[in-house]
């Protein structure tokens, strides 16, 4: 588990947490300067996440449909199956994305 609200973390630093903790379970990066990037990395390499904020963030729909757009669209498992919470509030995450 990780918390690293409202701190000066950016893409580097998500990108770092990625690679250096592929059994992350939770992860809270609200109110920090990660975009697509650092949440795509963390879609990419934690597939054990269970709960995700990216509150307050700059992600976009790239980032969020990180999780969800996976090898699931082609007939294979998701990249996290085991993702139930993530948070999408004050992001540039469309209406629509969220809903998937």
């Amino acid at each position: 588990t990780i918390y690293l609200y409202n701190t000066q973390v950016t893409d580097v630093g998500a990108q770092a947490i990625a690679s250096s903790c592929p059994n992350l379970i939770e992860c809270g990066l609200y109110g920090t300067q990660v975009t697509d990037v650092g949440a795509q990395a963390l879609a990419n390499s934690c597939p054990m996440l269970t709960v995700l904020n990216l509150c307050n963030t700059k992600v976009t729909d790239v980032g969020a449909l990180a999780f969800v757009k996976s090898a699931s669209v082609f007939g294979g498992p998701p990249i996290c199956p085991n993702l139930t919470k993530i948070g999408l509030g004050h992001t540039l995450v469309s209406d629509a994305a969220k809903e998937q």
